[in-house]
């Protein structure tokens, strides 16, 4: 079995487990009609939105493994495209590569770990009430219990799967720029460079649209910017 095919495989199976994540979601406790919190426990108020949580959480994570694979088989079939070669004369053009393969790589881990951060995080409110945080505050949305009551969690779990996304577009768009002059004829640079530039507009597209719907932020950058704040500060 070759390494093509093996990737192929890898990226239908994270389908199929982003499918799976989603069928589990409709496993979740009924409570009993008219049953009150507990005294010593989360209100049913903040139990639902816990739920509603893990279920954005696992709507996030499914997404973020089929970027993750789609990437990996990037990495794979197009390995030929990321190398520098004697056919690169251009010095601008061997930086668009170099920056593809940069970006490509970035965009994997940043995948990974929004695998990793929506996993954690979701099994974390499975045990709510159990864990060493008491002060959960009740709000109108799963969105905003999150971004109420696990700040860091609810950034660093949505930046790196949009980042990663975005870094996986930005860095196919220069590694389609970078190759165009060694294509080999008028036709293929032509080609390649409406390949590229065109993958740019989708990307500038997405973020016009992400600014757009975007919640509780004025645009994307403004996420960014307080992710950073609360990653430093903590």
């Amino acid at each position: 079995m070759t390494l093509k095919t093996l990737t192929i495989a890898l990226v239908c199976g994270t389908a199929q487990a982003g499918y799976s994540i989603s069928s589990m979601l409709t496993t979740r406790r009924k409570k009993t009609p008219g049953s009150g919190g507990s005294a010593d426990g989360p209100s049913d108020e903040i139990e639902a939105l816990a739920g509603e949580s893990f279920d954005w959480l696992a709507n996030l994570g499914a997404p973020a493994a089929l970027v993750a694979g789609a990437i990996m088989a990037t990495l794979v079939e197009q390995g030929d495209f990321l190398r520098t070669t004697s056919r690169d004369t251009k010095t601008w053009a061997r930086y668009m590569k170099r920056s593809a393969h940069v970006l490509l790589i970035t965009a994997l881990a940043m995948s990974l770990f929004s695998i990793f951060g929506t996993t954690v995080t979701g099994t974390m409110l499975k045990g709510l009430g159990d864990g060493h945080k008491t002060d959960w505050v009740e709000t109108t949305s799963p969105m905003a219990f999150m971004h109420q009551n696990l700040p860091f969690e609810f950034l660093i779990c949505r930046f790196c799967f949009l980042q990663g996304l975005l870094n996986w577009m930005l860095g196919l768009a220069l590694m389609y720029i970078g190759n165009a002059p060694a294509a080999g004829g008028k036709a293929s640079t032509k080609i390649y460079f409406f390949f590229g530039f065109l993958l740019l507009s989708v990307v500038m597209l997405m973020v016009a649209f992400l600014n757009k719907h975007m919640s509780f932020y004025a645009n994307y950058m403004g996420m960014v910017a307080h992710f950073a704040e609360v990653f430093v500060g903590g």
